[in-house]
């Protein structure tokens, strides 16, 4: 919801804000030590994993993952860890 209110009241076209910020984070750390390679290669890597899991019909395991991780934004999941 943060997110959608930032967009609507504010911001330029190149502002990123909510989820993305914190991917955007995670993106640029990837590149700064691995170079764009890497960000290719860990793309390949994640996109592989999902079809393969999508393959062994893994889905179900999300029940495993706590409520908190899947709809919540990375700022609160300190906070849901930290619990």
């Amino acid at each position: 919801m943060a997110g959608f209110l930032i967009a609507f009241l504010g911001g330029s076209r190149v502002q990123i804000s909510g989820p993305t910020a914190a991917f955007a984070t995670i993106v640029a750390g990837i590149v700064a030590t691995d170079g764009m390679e890497g960000l290719v290669a860990a793309t390949i890597i994640a996109g592989v994993m999902l079809v393969l899991m999508g393959l062994l019909k893994l889905g179900t395991l999300i029940r495993f993952v706590p409520y908190t991780m899947t709809t919540w934004t990375p700022e609160t999941w300190k906070c849901s860890l930290d619990e």
